[in-house]
């Protein structure tokens, strides 16, 4: 690069001296350098020029500039290189990290199951149970005999009651009290012989409470004059009582305690025990004993606490096996369904267990076995067939209860003599009424609200029941409970395929069999009624002529409050409807066109000679005017009577027509489908 510094003085000549600059300057496009005569001619031309050449300097300094460069290329690769060394040493000590982590938590999972076998083994060997002791060493005295408590096996609101010993159970086990032990003492002892006692029943039926009162029963229902009954009197008396339960706190499961026979000895043992010790000291402490181990037990205690205690050399068995000859003993087993694990489960330990209970008898006592289990199905179902001797008590219906004689109802009141006859005498059912009344005056309480919560508590508290009962079932039951139909024990109830002993079962409906004979009739309680109805309803579609069910109005204890206290006429208008609707009802409950009989729809009705007719699903409707019922010439074939809905012909026999207010005569009356014209 060239620098020209020209004087103001020699502008004049710029032109000049620039073309030559130029032709000095620039020699084929190539840089030069001014010459001294060049400088000279500058001079002389008058002309100031300074010309300073810096190639050397810029020589110098491009050279710097590539050093400098090239030092940064090498500064930038050595750079690289030393941040790639620097990533692969971070990547290594990122992997070693992983390795010393991946193996810290190897060693800390060694550590953990280390620590847990150990404390696995520790805590075993704490939970280790004790060395069990068998109860000859525990008590080789034996040990003396302690009343049951009588909450061992049921503490309802109903145990409070005064028992109710029943007629049938008092004859019945009088007659089989008496034959087992005339077996007895004659030396005729097998098991088809020395029985077992069974109250098999429903839930809340009163079984429990029946079994707790056993003892006593037999007392009661033996006459002092029958022949052998007077020492039989005094047996029970000083019988040895033991109340032993599967369920109600100290409940049996098979992981604690897989011996079901040792399991009723454990429960004996612990009535002996009760006020000294716990049910888990029991299971902890004791080998679990048989009942013959605890009967023994008992004797022994006796015999050495005798003044003249083997005197006549005899040793300790053989005294014991004296000593209970002379022992009578009864033995409760509640909830003997526990042991099975379904209703239909035959096995053989089950039966094993009955077995042995049922050969109490070889240990030489007069032993009476009385079992409890809540069954759904059949007895049959429940106790295969067997050489083994077992007797049936039946658990019947309750009356009204009373504690100390007292009603525990206001059974003065109208309204409360509906309600319980509506719960049909069922146990559980009149203990429930009882806690929804606690407190309360029944003249106070709304009879519908309180039926409502009764019912509601029943179908919870019998869902399993009831949800097994089709809606096909409920109808049949309903129908052959309206319709009294005679029913034999060993034959299905029509529509079903069950027979009547099977619906039995559970507790909510009863079978009453005519004397000793094979048939019945079903009884169903209002209450069961209405629940089993609801079942029908909520799983069916009606047809026009069955509206009438699903229009029914089950919930009408305001109504009957009504017949008590209101206008005499509104009550015998409800009174007539309601007749009316169970008419209608009870056609339903007949097929369409079955021939049928006045005595069959009015079971116990006074009649004048029974009529047979063919039956009609009725359709409930009401005369706008009052109408004369008699037959006449006019309507012995077409009766057109006005109703609210529509004008219909009576004489099809398929109307139920509730007569006009103020009619004198016939509250209802319809046509009956038969040879010749006939009104009802």
């Amino acid at each position: 690069m060239i620098q020209l510094i020209l004087s103001n003085s020699a502008r004049q000549t710029t032109t000049s001296a620039r073309s030559f600059l130029l032709s000095s300057y620039i020699v084929n496009g190539t840089k030069t350098t001014l010459a001294t005569s060049s400088q000279t001619r500058w001079k002389a031309m008058g002309v100031t020029a300074r010309v300073f050449s810096t190639s050397t300097a810029a020589s110098d300094a491009r050279s710097r500039l590539e050093m400098a460069e090239a030092a940064l290329k090498e500064f930038e690769k050595k750079h690289e290189e030393e941040k790639k060394k620097h990533e692969e040493e971070k990547k290594k000590l990122e992997e070693e990290k992983k390795k010393l982590e991946k193996k810290l938590e190897e060693e800390k999972k060694k550590l953990k199951d280390k620590r847990d076998l150990w404390e696995s083994i520790l805590t075993d060997a704490l939970r280790a149970p004790k060395a069990k002791r068998t109860i000859e060493d525990s008590f080789p005295n034996g040990l003396p005999y302690i009343n049951p408590d009588s909450k061992m096996l049921l503490n309802t609101s109903g145990a409070k009651w005064d028992y109710q010993l029943s007629d049938e159970l008092c004859h019945q086990l009088r007659h089989n009290l008496m034959r087992h032990y005339n077996y007895y003492i004659k030396n005729e002892r097998d098991k088809s012989t020395m029985p077992t006692y069974f109250f098999l029943a429903g839930a809340g039926t009163g079984k429990s409470r029946n079994a707790a009162e056993f003892h006593l029963t037999t007392i009661n229902c033996l006459p002092t004059t029958m022949n052998g009954a007077h020492e039989l009197h005094k047996r029970l008396n000083n019988a040895w009582v033991f109340y032993t339960t599967l369920e109600n706190g100290i409940p049996w499961t098979s992981t604690d305690e897989p011996d079901q026979y040792k399991a009723i000895g454990s429960r004996m043992l612990y009535q002996l025990l009760h006020d000294t010790t716990t049910w888990n000291d029991i299971l902890e402490t004791y080998e679990a004993p048989t009942p013959e181990d605890i009967l023994c037990l008992v004797a022994k205690h006796y015999i050495l606490n005798s003044h003249d205690t083997l005197s006549t050399g005899k040793n300790l068995t053989s005294a014991v096996t004296q000593y209970l000859s002379n022992a009578t003993v009864i033995l409760v087993v509640d909830g003997l369904q526990k042991f099975m694990s379904n209703q239909n489960d035959r096995q053989d330990k089950f039966y094993q267990t009955l077995s042995q209970i049922g050969s109490l008898w070889s240990t030489n006592a007069f032993v009476l076995p009385c079992c409890t289990a809540t069954i759904t199905s059949p007895i049959k179902t429940f106790i295969k067939d067997s050489h083994q001797c077992y007797i049936f008590l039946p658990v019947t219906s309750l009356k009204v209860p009373t504690k100390n004689s007292v009603p525990i109802f206001q059974i003065n009141d109208p309204i409360m003599k509906v309600l319980i006859s509506d719960c049909g005498g069922h146990g559980r059912a009149i203990e429930t009424l009882e806690t929804c009344l606690s407190g309360c005056d029944i003249r106070d309480c709304d009879a519908s609200v309180l039926m409502n919560d009764l019912h509601t508590s029943l179908i919870k508290n019998y869902s399993e029941a009831i949800s097994s009962m089709t809606a096909t079932d409920a109808l049949a039951i309903v129908k052959a409970t309206l319709t009294c139909q005679l029913l034999k024990a060993d034959q299905v109830v029509p529509g079903t395929t069950k027979c009547p002993e099977e619906f039995a079962q559970p507790g909510l409906i009863c079978y009453e069999r005519l004397d000793d004979s094979n048939e019945g009739y079903l009884v169903l309680p209002y209450i069961w009624f209405w629940i089993l109805m609801e079942q029908y309803r909520r799983a069916s579609k009606f047809n026009q002529q069955e509206e009438l069910f699903q229009r029914w109005n089950f919930d009408d204890y305001n109504e009957h409050l009504s017949k008590q206290e209101g206008d005499p006429i509104v009550c015998w208008q409800a009174f007539e409807k309601f007749n009316a609707k169970i008419r209608v009802f009870k056609s339903q409950m007949l097929e369409e066109g079955e021939l049928t009989s006045l005595a069959r729809i009015h079971v116990g009705a006074r009649l004048k000679g029974n009529i047979s007719f063919k039956n009609h699903h009725l359709i409930l409707d009401k005369a706008v005017k009052q109408t004369k019922t008699s037959t006449t010439a006019k309507n012995s074939n077409n009766w057109n009577v006005e109703c609210e809905k529509c004008t219909v012909n009576a004489r099809e026999g398929r109307y139920c027509i509730i007569n006009a207010t103020g009619a004198p005569v016939a509250d209802y009356f319809l046509c009956l489908d038969a040879d010749k014209a006939l009104n009802e």
